[in-house]
């Protein structure tokens, strides 16, 4: 354990830190459509720290198994000044925990990562919810705990909120805003610090199996960079 430590707070401190990379995410819902398959590229670029501008590509392909069960692969790559990395590989499963003819839904999703280089693997845990509150408003949180596995991981669990309001209009249009809060690792977690963003999206159809969403994240802490210019192709098949 004392070697372990040992090799983590000499290794870890000269790489890039990971509340400082570009952010694909979003607030995962708890749903699962049965028969969903789809296929999504995610590109960020961030820009406003003395990096200058970066990008994060990801690619994501997530299939329904039965009407409560789904699971995803997810692959990220970097490119900063004409250079690329990759950054991770992962996989995940989310299960829908209510039954689909309520207004207020729950489920759990269980997430593996393998890093690039020598970042420890990451094994997580997600509780998310969602509540209808008219047929167009709904709202969403999702808290995410996180350890890593590996010589080189570190002790405790990283946690993370996330937040969603979204109105929706027409046929699969909506607006909202999203909320990301990272709270730091237990036992001394730091609930103001780490990245810290919240902006608006707008998601529609684009033609045929294909949809879209832009958006923009601002960073709320001193740690995040100021701002983040997303936009999100998904096809369903």
């Amino acid at each position: 354990m004392i070697r372990r430590a040992a090799l983590a707070a000499f290794v870890l401190p000269l790489l890039p830190a990971p509340a400082l990379a570009q952010n694909t995410s979003g607030v995962p819902g708890p749903t699962v459509d049965e028969g969903l398959s789809e296929a999504a590229y995610r590109v960020v670029a961030s820009t406003g720290d003395d990096r200058g501008t970066r990008a994060a590509h990801r690619l994501q392909y997530a299939r329904a198994l039965t009407g409560s069960l789904r699971w995803r692969v997810t692959g990220q790559a970097l490119t900063s000044d004409g250079d690329a990395r990759p950054e991770y590989l992962q996989a995940d499963l989310l299960w829908q925990v209510t039954p689909d003819d309520q207004r207020f839904q729950t489920g759990l999703r269980l997430d593996a990562r393998v890093q690039d280089g020598p970042r420890p693997e990451r094994l997580g845990l997600v509780w998310t919810s969602a509540y209808a509150v008219t047929d167009a408003l709904s709202v969403g949180a999702s808290l995410h705990g996180t350890v890593e596995v590996g010589d080189l991981a570190r002790d405790g669990v990283t946690i993370e909120t996330r937040g969603v309001a979204a109105y929706a209009f027409g046929d699969d249009r909506e607006v909202g805003v999203e909320l990301f809060l990272d709270h730091g690792r237990t036992p001394d977690p730091e609930p103001f610090e780490g990245r810290q963003q919240a902006g608006p999206f707008v998601s529609l159809p684009v033609g045929g199996d294909w949809s879209a969403e832009a958006s923009v994240l601002f960073g709320l802490s001193e740690e995040t960079q100021d701002l983040d210019l997303r936009l999100f192709v998904t096809r369903g098949f």
